[in-house]
């Protein structure tokens, strides 16, 4: 009814069906799909938001975001044959030194005209989880065009070619002297992010082999589409004759990860996911360099795009509900002091995969918050969801690099559904603090870490809400009515998300302003 689309299950995995469908040069795109930066090859800056803001944008809210860094890349040289994008990622990666947080890179230079599209888009993908980058932008030129002529959409394709100057920073980047990295395992697995390209030619590569892949061979289908694609070009079939084992994206072997395990193009956060390149993983499984294995793929055969009729257009406008979709209850307003129990001290480094392990089953329950904080803080005490549901508003008490990792908004999803009201901690990771807010939990700083200690499970506080107006860094005095004291601690976020948590989160904050606008 509002024009939105829908792509039924198996058609591949989000970021691959914009690309192909709706990526346009000079968009700005945001998202909370795993692999949507690789639309940064195509001309597009794209910022990571959560589903949360991304539902919000959508209906209207802006996406509040501070002006990052840009740092202007220029790529000299030509690529040595076999080395990849992902060896330039690493390249550049060093050339930082670890100063590109939360950065945008954009990249210019004479040098990007040997840069296929596959390492274009493998460099976009993955700069913000090798960098640290928030994107990573490349130009729109004539090798995107002939891209965009191959998916069939010619017509979308416009040339877009950022500034010469300007930049905050600039750093220059040599391609002839990159050079290849070796890969370590002793099992490959293809997993559902890689690019048809890449294993249309790696399938052409190993076929030309007359000996045994030297590693076993795992290759995992993102959907139907793909299974199409790959089966019609005889790739699936190359890949079994040479011993892969073929596997469907639902297959519980896949989320099955070990040490030994070298993964290319992984579904984040299940653990493993390895920066590497399919050229990388070719040279292990065949002993043979990735020059050698990509010459024998006959390298410049271009993938066919989906027929649009692969994807219908949705009927009716009923929305229906799985039975893990449930809609949950917002976080109250934070609007007075309000009494809350300790209910643990996760100590330091409690990152999302220890906070709520991810795993198939929790995988499968991650859009109902009901079902998922029945799984937070199990790794800590298995108990504590059922203690906390008992005891009604709780805090839980943190050290240092608070939240870090891949899908922690499930875990701030969950915190709130289980009536966690606040969290204190030393530092936070990854903007843990920032989604936290957005979902109505408030985050907090010790001021002195020392009071951290005088903080036990059971320990009952009471917590007034941050006074309008205050700057971020200012104190909020907390009551340890256990052992009658008063301590402070700080409200660092900006005040725009300090607004979301006091009124329970983004969508009670949505709504709250809706409503003024009526009046």
């Amino acid at each position: 009814a509002t024009g939105a689309r829908f792509v039924r299950p198996g058609a591949g995995t989000a970021s691959a069906v914009y690309r192909r469908r709706f990526a346009l040069p000079g968009r700005v795109l945001a998202s909370s799909v795993p692999g949507a930066g690789a639309a940064g090859a195509l001309g597009m800056l794209v910022l990571s938001a959560s589903a949360l803001e991304c539902g919000a944008a959508m209906a209207g809210e802006p996406l509040l975001t501070e002006r990052p860094r840009v740092i202007g890349v220029d790529f000299e040289g030509v690529l040595d044959p076999g080395v990849t994008g992902h060896d330039v990622l690493l390249a550049l990666e060093r050339r930082l030194g670890g100063e590109a947080s939360g950065a945008v890179l954009e990249c210019r230079g004479v040098g990007l005209a040997s840069l296929r599209m596959a390492d274009r888009f493998a460099l976009a993908a993955h700069a913000p989880t090798v960098t640290g980058a928030r994107a990573l932008l490349l130009p729109s030129d004539d090798r995107t065009r002939g891209w965009f002529r191959a998916m069939g959409r010619d017509a979308d394709w416009r040339r877009l070619e950022g500034p010469d100057a300007g930049f905050d920073e600039e750093l220059m980047l040599d391609l002839a002297r990159v050079r290849p990295e070796r890969a370590t395992g002793t099992r490959v697995r293809l997993g559902p992010f890689v690019d048809d390209e890449d294993v249309l030619g790696l399938a052409r590569a190993l076929a030309a082999r007359e000996r045994a892949l030297l590693l076993p061979l795992e290759v995992v289908v993102p959907g139907r589409l793909e299974l199409a694609l790959w089966s019609d070009a005889g790739a699936l079939d190359a890949l079994r004759a040479v011993g892969a084992q073929v596997l469907d994206r639902a297959d519980p072997q896949v989320a099955t990860v070990s040490p030994d395990l070298l993964v290319v193009g992984g579904e984040p956060g299940l653990g493993l996911e390895q920066e590497r390149g399919v050229w990388t993983a070719a040279a292990a499984l065949t002993g043979r360099s990735a020059a050698e294995n990509m010459l024998a793929a006959n390298d410049a055969r271009t993938v066919a795009a989906p027929e649009s009729s692969d994807i219908p257009e949705p009927e009716g406008g009923v929305l229906e509900r799985g039975a893990h979709h449930r809609p949950s209850e917002p976080a109250p307003r934070h609007d007075e002091a309000y009494r809350a129990v300790a209910i643990l001290d996760v100590g330091d480094d409690a990152s999302a995969s220890r906070l709520l392990p991810w795993g198939p089953r929790v995988w499968a329950v991650r859009a109902d918050a009901e079902e998922l904080s029945a799984a937070l803080l199990r790794p800590f005490d298995p108990e504590a969801a059922a203690r906390a549901r008992a005891l009604g508003a709780t805090v839980l008490v943190a050290g240092e690099r608070f939240g870090a990792g891949a899908h922690f908004e499930a875990v701030a999803r969950a915190a709130a559904a289980l009536g966690v009201r606040a969290v204190v901690a030393t530092s936070y990771a990854d903007g843990s603090d920032r989604m936290l807010a957005l979902h109505g939990v408030l985050p907090l700083v010790w001021l002195d870490p020392a009071d951290r200690r005088e903080v036990r499970a059971g320990d009952e506080l009471e917590i007034p809400p941050p006074a309008p107006g205050m700057p971020p860094g200012g104190r909020v005095p907390l009551r340890h009515l256990t052992r009658g004291f008063t301590f402070d601690v700080r409200c660092d976020i900006v005040l725009p998300l300090r607004e979301s948590a006091r009124a329970g989160g983004l969508l009670h904050a949505m709504r709250d302003t809706v409503a003024d606008v009526a009046r």
